[in-house]
């Protein structure tokens, strides 16, 4: 994959040949729509940046829940930005 923002993919339990066709489709299509971060296994799996606490049901935070998300919102911010 050459992409930095949108979409994660878990090697653990995503196919990549699947996630890679995906991606190869999405960039021939619409190559300002398709950019991926590939997380080799993180904590937490194919939920990794949906994680919570069970007790207090506050997000976990860990590293690369924090960096999806950060991802996710910059990739919004620079495609929905109003005109």
């Amino acid at each position: 994959f050459n992409a930095e923002d949108v979409g994660a993919v878990c090697l653990d339990d995503v196919d990549f040949v699947e996630a890679e066709m995906l991606v190869n489709a999405l960039n021939a299509k619409k190559p300002d729509l398709s950019e991926v971060t590939v997380f080799k296994d993180p904590a937490g799996g194919h939920f990794f940046n949906r994680q919570v606490d069970l007790k207090t049901l506050q997000r976990k935070d860990t590293p690369t829940q924090v960096e999806s998300w950060s991802q996710t919102w910059r990739f919004l911010d620079q495609h929905l930005a109003p005109r």
